[in-house]
C-alpha cells in the first residue's frame, strides 16, 4: 500500500511540473554536442526569456531582423555604415551614408577568420551576393583606404 501511495505522489508531482508548448512549425533544426543541445523552429510564438550576465536567450522567438555591430573604429561615427537585411538569404546591402568616394573595401569571413568573399565599396549602396554562402554566421569587416578596419558586423545567413 505504501508503494502505491508513493507512486501516486510521484505521478502527481510529475504532472504538476509538466510544461509544454504547442505550435505549428514550418521548419526547424536540432543540434547537439557533448556540452549541450539546441533546437530551433520557425513558426513558434513567444514563450519565455532567460537572461544572465553573459547574455539573453528567448525561447520560441524567431527574430526577423537583427543588427550586430561588433566594433566601430574611434575615428568613424557609428551609423554611417549599415548592413541589411540581417539575417540574409541571398543579397546583402552595405550602405554607406555620406559616401565621399574614399576607397573602402569589405571582407566576409567565417568564425576561423578565413576570408570567404571580398570586394570594394563603389557607391552609397553596395550589393553583396550572399546566395552561395552556406547557412552560418559570418563577419563582415569594412576597411578604409589604409586597410584599417572601421566596422565589424555579425551576419546571419539562412
Amino acid at each position: 500500500m505504501k508503494k502505491f501511495i508513493l507512486l501516486i505522489c510521484f505521478a502527481l508531482v510529475g504532472f504538476i511540473n509538466i510544461q509544454a508548448q504547442n505550435s505549428i512549425n514550418s521548419s526547424g533544426i536540432e543540434a547537439s554536442s557533448s556540452t549541450g543541445s539546441v533546437s530551433a523552429t520557425i513558426g513558434q510564438v513567444f514563450v519565455k526569456t532567460n537572461n544572465n550576465s553573459t547574455g539573453e536567450v528567448a525561447e520560441g522567438v524567431q527574430h526577423a531582423y537583427e543588427l550586430f555591430v561588433l566594433e566601430v573604429a574611434n575615428n568613424h561615427q557609428q551609423g554611417l555604415i549599415s548592413v541589411y537585411p540581417n539575417p540574409v538569404a541571398s543579397a546583402l546591402v552595405l550602405s554607406t551614408k555620406n559616401f565621399t568616394g574614399e576607397n573602402l573595401s569589405w571582407k566576409i569571413s567565417d568564425f576561423q577568420g578565413k576570408t570567404i568573399q571580398e570586394g570594394i565599396v563603389r557607391s552609397e549602396s553596395t550589393i553583396i551576393d550572399a546566395a552561395k554562402l552556406a547557412n552560418s554566421i559570418y563577419f563582415l569587416r569594412v576597411f578604409d583606404k589604409e586597410n584599417n578596419q572601421i566596422q565589424l558586423v555579425k551576419i546571419v545567413k539562412h
